[in-house]
């Protein structure tokens, strides 16, 4: 549950801290920069939702062993993570 409510608070912070460029308007006379704002949020919903998933799935893997050994597939469901990770944050870092 703290997990679901730090990363549901990083999807809220690319509100935060928007950069005073002059707004571009696209044809259809919308904000490019609401546009983009839309899509990265949409994207980092998806993103957070694998996460939890896999998340879930690596913690029953772990519990599953007695001892410190993992399977081959629990390594790569933590490479996954830290993929996710890495693209939550970079589409947040884009707004500061």
């Amino acid at each position: 549950m703290r997990l679901r409510l730090g990363i549901a608070f990083l999807l809220v912070m690319p509100l935060v801290g928007q950069r005073d460029e002059p707004d571009q308007k696209l044809p259809d006379g919308s904000s490019r920069a609401l546009m983009v704002l839309k899509r990265d949020t949409k994207k980092s919903k998806e993103d957070l939702e694998e996460l939890i998933k896999l998340a879930a799935e690596l913690q029953q893997e772990i519990d599953r062993y007695d001892y410190h050994v993992v399977d081959l597939g629990s390594l790569r469901k933590t490479e996954e993570i830290e993929r996710l990770i890495k693209r939550i944050r970079g589409r947040m870092k884009r707004v500061q």
